[in-house]
């Protein structure tokens, strides 16, 4: 037969104290987590803002870096396009009368 805990006696009083005493200590252990998830937290925002600042300047360099590229491609086209057009002002004359007769034609198109 199983024995009923009777309600009254030390051994009540005893462990409602224990269960008191350990619910204090998980309190104080899960604001102790909470502290340490909260640092890890800010530690690790902290790293990704790190991270962000140097790939954003290491996109800007890239960025400038293919800019300057570009530029001096243009100015290389551009150089052989006045090469040309100085050999053969009536081929250049010719080419850009027949652009504008295009711009103008589509222009007025409606």
């Amino acid at each position: 037969m199983e024995r009923m805990a009777s309600t009254d006696g030390p051994s009540t009083n005893a462990t409602a104290e224990d269960l008191r005493v350990q619910i204090e200590l998980l309190r104080a252990d899960l604001a102790q987590l909470t502290a340490t998830v909260a640092e890890i937290g800010r530690d690790t925002r902290e790293e990704f803002e790190d991270e962000a600042r140097r790939a954003g300047s290491g996109a800007q360099d890239f960025i400038e870096a293919r800019l300057r590229d570009f530029e001096h491609q243009i100015q290389g086209v551009e150089a052989q396009a006045r090469a040309f057009f100085s050999r053969q002002p009536g081929l250049a004359l010719g080419l850009a009368a027949g652009i504008g007769f295009l711009v103008g034609y589509f222009g007025n198109r409606r």
